[in-house]
């Protein structure tokens, strides 16, 4: 449990790392770098937290109550887990295990999607302020 939490940390911050760039670029980037700023640091939010409760789970020994804070916090911060918790009626554990498909896929999707977006709005910025010029 405690080196699933440490990686659900280090997940969880790069996907914060990644909303930020993409939030500095939204700019340039207009509604798709503003939906994945949000998606990201609130996905990525989740995730860091997800993670802190299973060390403390770890540490303590509390592991029924760590994997219940966990389910809960994947099936509410991800689009997956919560749409799936609420088309069940409530039924976190279905949310959780939806929450962990979709934290898989963006944890191997998130670098090429955050990555397309800032190059992107890098080169609108630059094809900006450089007066539509081509260098």
């Amino acid at each position: 449990m405690g080196v699933r939490g440490v990686l659900d940390i280090r997940l969880g911050t790069t996907k914060i790392g990644a909303a930020a760039v993409a939030g500095v670029t939204t700019p340039a980037t207009g509604p798709a770098g503003a939906l994945a700023a949000a998606y990201g640091a609130i996905s990525g939010t989740g995730q860091t937290v997800q993670g802190g409760a299973e060390i403390v789970g770890a540490i303590t020994g509390n592991v029924k109550e760590a994997n219940d804070a966990s389910d809960a916090l994947a099936a509410t911060t991800t689009v997956a887990g919560f749409v799936t918790t609420v088309a069940t009626g409530g039924n976190v554990k279905a949310g959780a295990a939806a929450a962990s498909v979709e934290q898989l896929g963006t944890g191997a999707l998130k670098r090429e999607i955050f990555t397309n977006v800032v190059e992107n709005g890098l080169a609108l910025i630059d094809l900006v302020t450089s007066g539509g010029d081509e260098k």
